[in-house]
């Protein structure tokens, strides 16, 4: 008997780990391989009880005094995701109830209304050179950043109700729809670190070449691999004299988020390519 060389399972697992560590960890505590039970209650009747005491998650995402935000599977094996309707795996490994496992951990999360996630080294990649951001982050950012969006809106609407009341109807809904709008651009910006490097980059390209923003001169989503698990996202410019400049980004669909997680990254990843040509 001995003390094991690493708690964790793999050396990618351990990668996926100090990646998190270092996008996430000054404002949140990260923890690696926590037994289920320590982050989701279990009920008294419950399907397959045995294994929900037997098993962990690879990453819980906490806040400081350690609440559960986030909570991520890392699927070195079967280098498999999650989509709203359960696991999917893309590789066969010895393990024939594999996927009715992570269906499980799927359903118990969602029961619990706690954002899961499912990823492999798809997701762990860095998203352009030179930028330490992956998929994972922009999947994490979406739902800190939803979360404050839902908190924010409550409070303002109220406080605000007896007002907005007041208005008629079709001014009503107008203004709810743009404090929407704005509250949730503002909580992207301030959770979203793929949001966050976007407006950097964004703002650099305004003040060193005088750009005006937006800087795409058309985008728009695509679903050509939809079927086969994949969300896409589509941006070009025309700001330069050497012609189009454009970025396409596919990740897997993990449900609502991955749209606007394919957004924000290939709009990312156009500026970058932007402010690399005009250099």
């Amino acid at each position: 008997m001995r003390v094991k060389d690493s708690v964790f399972g793999s050396k990618s697992e351990k990668q996926g780990f100090r990646h998190l560590e270092s996008t996430w960890g000054s404002d949140y505590r990260i923890f690696p391989n926590l037994p289920l039970p320590m982050v989701i209650e279990a009920e008294q009747r419950m399907e397959s009880s045995t294994f929900f005491f037997k098993t962990s998650v690879d990453y819980v995402v906490c806040t400081r005094e350690g609440r559960p935000l986030v909570a991520i599977d890392f699927d070195g094996l079967g280098q498999g995701f999650n989509k709203e309707d359960g696991y999917v795996q893309f590789r066969e490994t010895e393990d024939p109830r594999r996927k009715s496992k992570f269906d499980l951990k799927c359903k118990w999360a969602k029961a619990a209304h706690l954002p899961y996630f499912v990823v492999a080294s798809e997701e762990l990649e860095h998203i352009y050179k030179g930028i330490k951001l992956a998929v994972v982050d922009g999947l994490i950012g979406h739902v800190i950043a939803s979360r404050d969006c839902y908190e924010q809106l409550s409070l303002f609407f109220g406080s605000h109700s007896d007002e907005i009341d007041k208005l008629p109807w079709w001014e009503r809904q107008a203004y709810i729809d743009w404090i929407g709008t704005q509250q949730e651009v503002a909580s992207a910006f301030a959770y979203n670190p793929i949001v966050q490097k976007l407006g950097e980059v964004a703002q650099k390209l305004m003040d060193d070449f005088s750009l005006s923003f937006p800087m795409w001169s058309s985008q728009g989503p695509l679903a050509d691999r939809y079927k086969d698990g994949w969300v896409g996202y589509f941006c070009a410019s025309t700001t330069t004299s050497d012609g189009d400049v454009s970025s396409t980004v596919w990740i897997r669909n993990f449900g609502a988020s991955s749209w606007s997680v394919a957004e924000a990254i290939a709009e990312l990843t156009l500026y970058c390519k932007l402010y690399s040509l005009l250099s």
